[in-house]
């Protein structure tokens, strides 16, 4: 075993303290907004021929390097942008494509800007005529100065122009500078600190309740507090997500409209399980059943961020740490996106989690195995790749605990019976009621890899880039995220050794590293820009790779138990169908993962710590929900745009299945229609021919006494109401916001 005596121990904290102070020390670029772009068209300069546009720069302490300003022309051309000094020297110069879009020029200097004031002149080549000129965003109310330092054509005009300096300065003097101009960023993060002090107080509080004859009284309230705090963010998109882009909502709904009506609920969309859809049922005795699946999704999303404490806990993490990755799930983005899609997902996401848990319970009681063959069974019915769950978890279980194999027979039954449900169509119908590997090779909406050495492979892999850079905040272009949990993972190893290495009475060392993390985490979430967010995501999967291999070397067959479980899934999805999606089940485990790597960096017991550690974390995930805010409202947006053809939809036949009249529909091949009116209102009219269709529809409408008749804006269409519009008082039109869909209602004259 190696041993790190006294002296040495002493030497790599001072060394660490220099090494801290060298760091301060070390001259870094710092790019910050000075004057953010106006969207205003009238708010821009033209830079042509002998017209210039200049900025007046005052500075004290630091060396500008450079000036990054927003540029584009009235059409798609090549261009040269050249910086000067009041002296007329050239400073530097930007040969660039413009576009009719604003972007963003960098255009670094050949030497900097002493100290003191100056002013920037902006040219282009000579002769540029006006039509193609350079147009320079400016911004009016100076944010800089009470008067305006923006230089039009050599003489002083009111305002700045839009820019970014490039400054060259050592690292305290750039946390000062950022200090002093990101005022309101500071606010902003005093705020996210002090939410996330008062959220820590909250659960601290809670989980310091002690009650009599309730032991975990504290846990229960402190979980039911997270339950609640997931229902709340959710709740909104019900709302906010309009329609349903895309059938799969629908097809998981036809399964249970199926059973409802006593059909065959596996054989009715092989491609589905089953026990989402039977969880819908209830919806259809409301007057939205979308809405319902909507909740079915939230409230399973819910009982993910819920649970994951109590999985925490059987990790063996302090409580605090537990309930703080609880909370983090709460806010996780794609958990709260995918919640109310009508989707199953997320209840596939809580049932690999409780199987799990289930799983860890066994070493409490041997009665949990019966928990975990039925939890493993029904995450099967909820998609089918769900039976690895078992194939992974019942195995670990008999070697984990030691279980004579005669009491893993009945329990392993059970799972095996409630798997093979969906092949019981057979009996009576001759269909499956699960996907055929031919089914799934014909199917071209997959990406399915074939081999190892398959091109789509690679492709898919990059896919999975997507979600996994954006898990934890969105930051868009994807990250080589394998690198940097490949550091976190190395980062254990050096953990474990310096755990064998240094004396116990030097376990300050894990706390001062723990500290100064926490304090670089929080400086990035303050800086709140697309540098600091890849640092935030590289940070965080190192302490996702220290907790993995921390908690592998505590309890090696539990970790390689959860592992695999989870890794099989992500195969699984990359070798099928890479869709985002998909990967929602990783991310209770990623943050279970990482609150044990923040766990084995910081592992006192005081409570001035823990509650250190608990307000960290509380702010971490209060910054997530803002940073997600925007985005989630921006894939709304996009989501029910998309979906708008499907919302004017489902907005006559929600008012239709409310008027509990005989309806008759064209004949729609729309799943929608089928979901929301009852089969006994609905009569879908089919043409015997296409001779004499007002005299047909005239006749259906007559025979089976029809109140009410509706219609897209496209084919098939009513031909009687064209011809014969007297028959029908009043119309009600459905329509997108941009009219380029519509809905028609016909109330049938009842004389």
């Amino acid at each position: 075993m190696i041993r790190i005596n006294h002296f040495a121990a002493e030497y790599i904290f001072v060394g660490g303290l220099v090494l801290l102070l060298g760091i301060m020390l070390f001259p870094v670029l710092v790019v910050r907004v000075q004057n953010p772009p106006k969207e205003d068209e009238k708010y821009i300069r033209r830079i042509y021929d002998n017209h210039s546009v200049g900025q007046v720069f005052v500075h004290d302490y630091y060396r500008i390097k450079g000036i990054d300003v927003v540029v584009r022309a009235n059409s798609a051309r090549m261009a040269l942008l050249i910086a000067s000094d009041a002296r007329g020297t050239r400073l530097g110069e930007v040969s660039l494509s413009l576009t009719s879009n604003d972007q963003w020029i960098s255009i670094p200097f050949k030497k900097s800007l002493p100290k003191g004031t100056d002013t920037v002149t902006f040219t282009t080549e000579a002769g540029t005529s006006i039509d193609n000129a350079i147009l320079l965003r400016v911004q009016p109310d100076s944010t800089l100065y009470d008067m305006g330092n923006m230089v039009v054509d050599g003489t002083t005009s009111y305002g700045d122009i839009a820019f970014r300096a490039i400054e060259r300065l050592p690292v305290w003097r750039a946390i000062l500078v950022w200090g002093q101009v990101n005022a309101t960023s500071m606010r902003a993060t005093m705020f996210l600190v002090v939410q996330g002090v008062a959220g820590a107080g909250v659960l601290f509080a809670l989980m310091s309740m002690r009650i009599k004859r309730f032991a975990s009284a504290h846990l229960v309230i402190s979980v039911l507090a997270i339950f609640i705090i997931a229902l709340i963010v959710r709740a909104p998109y019900v709302e906010k997500i309009q329609g349903v882009f895309g059938g799969d909502a629908f097809n998981y709904m036809s399964k249970g409209y199926a059973l409802l009506h006593g059909g065959d609920p596996f054989a009715a969309d092989p491609r589905k399980g089953i026990l989402y859809s039977l969880l819908l049922i209830p919806g259809f005795l409301t007057s939205d059943p979308l809405v319902w699946s909507r909740w079915v999704g939230i409230v399973a999303a819910a009982l993910t961020a819920g649970l994951v404490p109590l999985v925490g806990r059987r990790m063996g993490m302090p409580l605090g740490i537990a309930l703080m990755a609880g909370v983090l799930t709460a806010c996780s983005e794609e958990l709260i996106w995918e919640a109310p899609s009508g989707l199953a997902m997320t209840l596939f996401t809580l049932l690999i989690l409780f199987s799990v848990y289930a799983y860890l319970q066994i070493a409490r009681s041997q009665r949990w195995l019966w928990v975990l063959a039925a939890s493993a069974g029904l995450t099967m019915l909820t998609r089918f790749e769900g039976a690895l769950v078992g194939a992974v978890l019942l195995p670990a279980a008999w070697v984990r605990y030691r279980i004579p194999w005669k009491k893993m027979i009945w329990p392993v039954v059970l799972a095996g019976l409630l798997m093979a449900l969906p092949l019981s169509s057979l009996l009576w119908s001759g269909k499956s009621g699960i996907r055929t590997p031919q089914d799934i090779a014909n199917d071209d909406g997959l990406f399915l890899v074939h081999s190892i050495w398959d091109e789509q492979l690679e492709l898919n892999i990059e896919r999975s880039y997507e979600f996994f850079t954006n898990v934890w905040v969105w930051k868009g272009e994807n990250m080589n995220i394998a690198q940097w949990l490949g550091i976190g993972l190395a980062s254990g190893f050096a953990v474990i050794i310096l755990q064998y290495a240094l004396p116990r009475r030097h376990s300050y060392l894990f706390s001062a590293i723990g500290a100064l993390s926490a304090g670089a985490f929080l400086f990035f979430l303050a800086m709140n820009n697309e540098l600091n967010k890849f640092l935030i995501v590289a940070m965080l999967y190192i302490l996702t790779g220290i907790g993995i291999v921390l908690f592998v070397k505590k309890r090696p067959v539990d970790a390689f138990a959860m592992l695999l479980a989870i890794a099989t899934q992500i195969a699984v999805i990359i070798w099928v169908l890479p869709k985002t999606r998909y990967f929602l089940p990783t991310i209770p485990f990623l943050y279970l993962f990482l609150a044990y790597g923040i766990h084995t960096l910081i592992p006192s017991k005081k409570k001035i710590v823990q509650f250190a550690v608990m307000a960290i974390m509380a702010a971490a995930a209060i910054f997530f929900l803002v940073d997600s805010r925007n985005v989630l409202d921006k894939r709304a947006e996009k989501y029910n745009n998309q979906a708008q053809d499907n919302h004017v939809m489902l907005g006559a036949l929600r008012d239709l299945r409310a008027s509990h009249m005989r309806i008759g529909a064209p004949d729609l091949e729309e799943l929608d229609v089928a979901m929301y009116i009852p089969r006994s209102d609905l009569f879908v009219f089919k043409p015997s021919g296409s001779n004499n269709l007002a005299d047909q529809e005239l006749q259906f409408i007559k025979q089976n006494n029809m109140q009410y008749l509706f219609e897209r804006d496209r084919k098939p269409q009513w031909q009687i109401v064209r011809e014969h519009p007297e028959l029908f008082a009043n119309t009600k039109t459905y329509t997108t916001k941009n009219g380029d869909s519509k809905v028609f209602v016909y109330q049938v004259r009842g004389d």
